[in-house]
């Protein structure tokens, strides 16, 4: 099998960038949306706060997925990677006996 140990490497710490970048995403959406809801109450615009919380919480929901996808995808590239180095040691190791 042809596949290149450094470009993978980038590739779990890409998605281990990503990883980070939309959690950090997620907590500032958090933050706003504590932020506008209780503005919006307190104006008394309920119901376009309620319609945004309904919104937000299905983003929340897709930012969640989506953050549990590439969990999955950088531990499957990961054991890929391992594999497939353990596989290499393996051969090369029988043409040294």
């Amino acid at each position: 099998m042809l596949y290149d140990p450094a470009g993978v490497q980038v590739l779990i710490a890409d998605l281990g960038k990503y990883e980070t970048s939309i959690t950090e995403e997620q907590q500032k959406a958090i933050a706003a949306e504590k932020s506008l809801t209780g503005i919006a109450w307190q104006g008394g615009a309920d119901g376009g706060a309620a319609a945004f919380k309904h919104a937000h919480v299905k983003l929340m929901g897709d930012m969640d997925d989506l953050l549990i996808n590439l969990k999955n995808l950088k531990g499957a590239v990961e054991k890929a990677l391992a594999h497939a180095q353990a596989t290499d040691g393996s051969v090369a190791d029988d043409f040294y006996f």
